[in-house]
C-alpha cells in the first residue's frame, strides 16, 4: 500500500451498503454540518471525499455508529466502472466507481494503472480540488 493521509469518518446509518466498500468513494453526509459523517455516492456529479479502505458489514453500517478509514490524499486502490487507461484523469460515478472522466464532474485522480473492465481495481493518484483541463 501507497499511502500518505487516512481519516477515520462515521458511516451514515442509511448508506447503501454494497457500495460503501474497500475501493469505492465517499463523499460528506449533505445533512451533517458537521463534516464527521459520510455516505455512499448516488450521483456522478458531486466531489468525493475520498476511498474506501475497508468493507463494512451491512449491520454494523445500519447501527449509525459504525466509523470508516478514508484515503484522503495519495496513492488509492479504486475500483472502475469501465475500461480506463493509464494516466487517464478518473471521476466518480454514481455508485461510487470510478471511470474516464468528463469535464462535468469533479476529477478524483490520475489513473496510474489500467483498468480492462469494470470490477477491475486502479491505482489512482489522488488529486483532491483538480478539474479536467
Amino acid at each position: 500500500m501507497n499511502y500518505v493521509l487516512d481519516k477515520g469518518y462515521l458511516v451514515d446509518a442509511s448508506a447503501v451498503a454494497a457500495d460503501f466498500k474497500f475501493a469505492r468513494l465517499c463523499k460528506f453526509l449533505a445533512s451533517d454540518t458537521t463534516g464527521k459523517t459520510v455516505t455512499s455516492f448516488t450521483a456522478a456529479n458531486v466531489d468525493a471525499v475520498g476511498v474506501v479502505q475497508e468493507t463494512l458489514d451491512a449491520a454494523k453500517i445500519l447501527t449509525g455508529k459504525a466509523t470508516v478509514d478514508v484515503r484522503l490524499l495519495g496513492i488509492a486502490r479504486i475500483e472502475a466502472s469501465a475500461a480506463i487507461a493509464i494516466g487517464a484523469r478518473v471521476a466518480a460515478t454514481a455508485n461510487g466507481r470510478i471511470a474516464t472522466g468528463a469535464s462535468t464532474n469533479p476529477c478524483v485522480g490520475i489513473a496510474l494503472t489500467p483498468a480492462s473492465a469494470a470490477g477491475d481495481h486502479v491505482e489512482v493518484l489522488l488529486t483532491p480540488g483538480a478539474n479536467f483541463a
